[in-house]
């Protein structure tokens, strides 16, 4: 993971997540010849995937946009497993960022990226989460949220070929 201005132990914490999820799905990839291809592809998509989450924190469905780019990797009998593998390791990543510990990591930074990509360094405006210059993404993520509470995604137990797992519904 590149590092962005931000702190080495949130960028050590989010690697780990995105290792431990290219390890569970690597045996589950496609055996066809292109099997080398789809592994160098599906660990750089995870890697891009939660570099921008930690980068920019207003990614809409993080898990979506990393199935799109990753489910032609794996047999149609695997994707069930892949996308609640996905959704389980994407969502504890999100709840960590999202946690009191990480928030005082961030604290005193804005958390929007320039256009260069990286880490915007402007203090932000207090009780927001932004600086003046990108206040506007203050309010688009409160719309957001406040969207997304009245038709909020519940986390639901699932079985998939035998295994308990947590899935997105």
């Amino acid at each position: 993971m590149r590092d962005r201005a931000i702190d080495s132990r949130i960028t050590e914490r989010v690697s780990l997540y995105a290792r431990i999820l290219f390890q569970t799905l690597q045996g589950k990839l496609d055996s066809d010849a292109g099997a080398q291809d789809y592994e160098f592809w599906v660990r750089r998509s995870i890697e891009e995937s939660f570099e921008r989450l930690v980068v920019d924190r207003n990614v809409q469905g993080p898990e979506r946009l990393l199935l799109r780019q990753i489910r032609h990797c794996f047999p149609m009998a695997s994707l069930p497993s892949v996308v609640v593998v996905v959704n389980e390791t994407v969502g504890a990543t999100v709840e960590f960022l999202e946690s009191p510990d990480c928030q005082e990591l961030l604290n005193g930074r804005c958390l929007a990226s320039t256009r260069d990509g990286g880490a915007c360094r402007r203090p932000p405006v207090t009780g927001e989460d932004y600086c003046p210059s990108h206040r506007h993404l203050q309010r688009t993520r409160e719309a957001v949220s406040g969207h997304q509470q009245n038709g909020a995604a519940s986390r639901v137990r699932v079985r998939v070929s035998g295994e308990d797992a947590l899935a997105v519904a």
